[in-house]
């Protein structure tokens, strides 16, 4: 019998043995066992010659070195591969302090707006409603009440309203032929009265509301007579603090010194609001007169003038 076809031996490898039926004198391709695994480290590429060609790998395949290693090839082969930005914590803390700032645009705009509304419905074409007419207690020497106010008698010092003598609207004289200091003031008001009582140069008298804890402070004089207030219309006013409603009627008026030479200082207050008046009247550097519509619960107020100011209705 004839024996099955042999691939030739090379030098390296010894004589394989091949698998199948005997050969019955047909042409049957030959069956070879599976390559053989390169060696570790190698890998087989295209022959390069017959597979009889000594020190050619079998069947056709021939294993080839790795590719040599240099510095540059080793750098790229460490460097590592570039981290994603959003895998950063400075990403994140970028998005928040955007977001943070968006948030902070949003509400200045939302605000403004606000206002912006508000601002244009204040000042719409709509007529505003007239302001209600004063109170006659609005005034910041709005008129006690007198039913307390007796008569007394005070010396050289300082003396408490509520202690030292009751509260209410007084008349306050200097002892004859006497002139001195008169100042009354408080916490909130230091200059309720500041005025010079009696002789040439002083006013025969001040009028002022005193209320508890106003403090009373006389100089240079011996005595004050205190004189209860009777709360009567007036046309004439002399230093000290009136309230219009109680001490005289509310309208138009000019003011005017009684005697002309004097000069003194006017105010006219209304609640918190600045002063309506504030004018130095008389002498060579005041005004003669001052036009004015008071209202009741305003106060006015007179410095100075010893003989006092005139009201002459106007309008």
């Amino acid at each position: 019998m004839t024996q099955p076809h042999q691939p030739p031996a090379t030098n390296s490898d010894p004589p394989t043995e091949l698998s199948g039926p005997p050969y019955d004198g047909r042409n049957y391709a030959p069956t070879y066992p599976p390559p053989a695994q390169p060696p570790a480290g190698q890998e087989y590429g295209p022959a390069t010659g017959p597979a009889s060609q000594p020190g050619s790998a079998p069947y056709g395949r021939v294993a080839i070195a790795p590719y040599p290693q240099t510095p540059e090839s080793q750098t790229l082969a460490e460097t590592p591969a570039p981290v994603p930005a959003y895998k950063h914590w400075w990403f994140w803390m970028i998005v928040v302090l955007a977001l943070a700032v968006a948030g902070l645009v949003l509400a200045y705009l939302t605000e403004h707006d606000i206002h912006l509304r508000e601002h244009n419905a204040t000042n719409s074409t709509t007529p505003a409603s007239p302001a209600p007419s004063p109170s006659p207690t609005v005034g910041a020497q709005a008129a006690v009440n007198n039913s307390n106010a007796q008569p007394a008698t005070l010396g050289q010092g300082v003396f408490v309203v509520g202690k030292d003598l009751p509260e209410g609207r007084y008349v306050i004289t200097p002892a004859d032929g006497q002139t001195g200091g008169l100042v009354v003031s408080n916490q909130s008001d230091p200059v309720i009265v500041n005025e010079v009582l009696g002789g040439p140069n002083g006013v025969p008298s001040v009028t002022s509301d005193l209320r508890p804890g106003d403090q009373v402070k006389v100089t240079g004089l011996s005595s004050i007579s205190l004189a209860p207030s009777t709360a009567a219309p007036a046309t004439t006013l002399t230093a000290g603090n009136w309230t219009v409603g109680v001490d005289l009627k509310a309208g138009n008026y000019v003011i005017a010194p009684v005697q002309a030479g004097e000069i003194g200082t006017l105010k006219v207050t209304r609640g918190s609001d600045p002063p309506v008046v504030s004018e130095t009247l008389g002498g060579t550097q005041g005004v003669s007169n001052v036009s004015v519509e008071l209202q009741d619960g305003d106060v006015v107020s007179l410095s100075g003038l010893p003989a006092g100011v005139s009201l002459s209705t106007s309008g």
